[in-house]
């Protein structure tokens, strides 16, 4: 008979084990997308500038991985979420997903509606009175002084 042939320990999957859950970070492309929009370069930006604003924003918690930041940028520019403009600097693409947009602060709405009516109410405006125009000072005349001659 044939023994079996053992995995080792560390190459085992016992069913028990809990695979690590889910990270709720941002991915590296979206991460990458949102250094663009912050960064607002006309010409683009370079992936030095991109990293920089990645580490200083969007990776506080966890180590910046070089390698994985170059995959998503090479997988932006294949779906076309980035175009690389020249050797090492890149744009928004047409796929690049849409800047969330800021609800505007809203104000209180009953402070806001008390105050229109008591101003229609109280009294017209008066018309408004003609400006005055500033009168131009005449320019002082230059004074030349007669040299004699010999």
């Amino acid at each position: 008979a044939a023994a079996a042939v053992r995995t080792p320990a560390h190459r085992r999957q016992s069913p028990h084990r809990p695979r690590p859950a889910a990270t709720a970070t941002m991915s590296y492309l979206a991460s990458t997308v949102d250094a663009i929009r912050a960064i607002k370069d006309r010409q683009g930006c370079s992936g030095a500038a991109i990293k920089s604003w990645m580490v200083a924003n969007a990776m506080a918690d966890k180590t910046f991985l070089q390698h994985v930041f170059r995959a998503s940028l090479k997988k932006g520019v294949e779906n076309e979420t980035l175009i690389k403009v020249g050797t090492s600097r890149y744009k928004l693409g047409p796929n690049a997903p849409k800047a969330p947009k800021k609800p505007a602060a809203k104000k209180p709405a009953t402070a806001a509606a008390k105050k229109p009516a008591a101003k229609k109410t109280a009294t017209a405006k008066s018309p408004a009175k003609p400006k005055k125009t500033a009168t131009a000072k005449p320019a002082a005349k230059k004074v030349v002084k007669a040299t004699k001659s010999p």
